[in-house]
């Protein structure tokens, strides 16, 4: 009898060793690490398991759907979860080249133009995108008769840059003034050219985008546009403009949203053989979260991007599991 129970004992510890060492919870742990496909000096992969959101991980190749980048992510053991969190808000996770001049986004508070069609609005020139939906003139314009159209913005913004857009309308103000303010004008006294500052005055213009640098940092309230020719193909057309863009200076500590917007998270307990936990193929935040139907439990996970916000590197700032 007691030869029967010393191996049924041992048979318990045999079962017990095969069940540990291949990445079940309670086997032989090894240490929480992290590695990619490449990264930047200085923003290596375990700089986003390092529970701190201000450092990450920046990839050093751009990912695409035929070169996509990989972060790899060693528990150490066997580890269960139902909850990912993906947090790349860092600020040094823009890579991309620094702009020149940012944009900046207004707020449309009054305007008025001398003639203005149907359909078309003066508001429209300041929504923050080229689109298609512009003011127009019911009049072609001329030396003789300009079209005058006035914006005035709920609060003014410091302006080193202006942009006249009408790309997709596809026509050209061949001359033209434009005048800014600091102030704010009335709907009675919009018109008098001597309460503005002239920036650009433009007798010959082929540029259906047309950049208007100005020569110091401006409080910019008021815009007056006098529109003297409109072309299209060489032939007058009414007066119109589609966009009309603020760029202000880029401050020294820019930085970017930046975000994956397509990528894929697989798990394993070999790290050979890695079954797909999650997909995204649109995501337009900086901090994604994911909660599983179902708890799932995996040693290793491996975080595949297709695509970063912009054409930008891939990165994380910090990736969590609960």
């Amino acid at each position: 009898m007691k030869k029967i129970l010393i191996l049924l004992v041992s048979v318990l510890l045999c079962l017990s060793l095969c069940a540990c060492g291949n990445g079940e919870v309670g086997g032989d742990p090894g240490e929480k690490g992290a590695s990619a496909s490449s990264f930047r000096e200085g923003f290596e992969a375990d700089k986003a398991i390092d529970e701190d959101v201000n450092t990450g991980w920046i990839g050093r190749k751009k990912a695409s759907e035929t070169n996509m980048q990989t972060f790899d992510l060693d528990f150490g053991v066997r580890t269960a979860f139902t909850k990912i969190v993906l947090n790349d808000t860092f600020t040094a996770g823009y890579t991309n080249k620094r702009p020149a001049y940012l944009k900046t986004s207004v707020v449309y508070g009054n305007g008025n133009a001398s003639s203005v069609k149907k359909g078309t609005s003066v508001s429209n020139v300041v929504v923050g995108e080229a689109n298609g939906l512009s003011w127009e003139s019911e009049i072609v314009p001329t030396e003789e008769t300009p079209v005058l159209l006035w914006v005035s913005l709920a609060t003014s913004v410091n302006a080193v840059r202006l942009a006249m857009d009408n790309e997709m309308n596809n026509s050209v103000s061949a001359a033209f003034d434009l005048y800014v303010s600091e102030t704010p004008h009335t709907n009675k006294n919009w018109t008098d050219l001597s309460t503005y500052t002239l920036v650009r005055s433009e007798a010959e213009n082929e540029d259906k985008t047309v950049e208007i640098p100005l020569e110091r940092k401006t409080a910019v309230r008021d815009v007056l546009l006098v529109i003297k020719s409109q072309i299209n193909e060489g032939a007058p057309v009414n007066a119109a403009l589609d966009e009309l863009f603020f760029y202000g200076e880029v401050p020294e500590d820019y930085s970017e949203e930046h975000y994956p917007v397509k990528f894929t998270i697989m798990g394993s307990n070999n790290g050979k053989e890695f079954e797909e936990i999650c997909v995204e193929p649109a995501n337009y935040q900086s901090v994604w979260e994911k909660t599983l139907d179902e708890a799932v439990s995996y040693r290793y996970i491996r975080y595949i991007v297709f695509e970063e916000l912009n054409n930008n590197y891939p990165s994380i700032g910090e990736i969590t599991f609960s």
